[in-house]
């Protein structure tokens, strides 16, 4: 099964992601959390583009786009984008923390 596949057979139930926020956009009147890509047992790069409310993309801008936070996360669809070769999760944002520092 692909990184396509597995997405699509999550029968939109959620999904929790430790990653990093690279950057809170806003476009148009949408939210965009853009979170770190990252390299699986294949060596495939796979990135999280996740819609979020104004009050999730408030809580990251005011705390660290650059910290580690485990993300909860609904998949709508992923598309593999060929240079670089990275997968890119589209979908939303249902709730995140951010992790603490742990040992530093």
């Amino acid at each position: 099964m692909g990184i396509q596949e597995a997405f699509a057979n999550t029968g939109h139930k959620a999904i929790l992601i430790n990653r990093e926020i690279l950057d809170v956009t806003l476009e148009g009147s949408k939210y965009l959390l853009y979170v770190a890509t990252k390299a699986n047992s294949d060596s495939k790069q796979i990135g999280f583009i996740l819609e979020c409310s104004p009050s999730i993309a408030e809580r990251v801008i005011k705390q660290n786009t650059d910290a580690e936070y485990a993300i909860v996360a609904q998949i709508d669809s992923a598309e593999e984008q060929q240079e670089p070769k990275i997968f890119w999760a589209r979908g939303r944002c249902l709730e995140l923390l951010l992790k603490e520092d742990e040992g530093r």
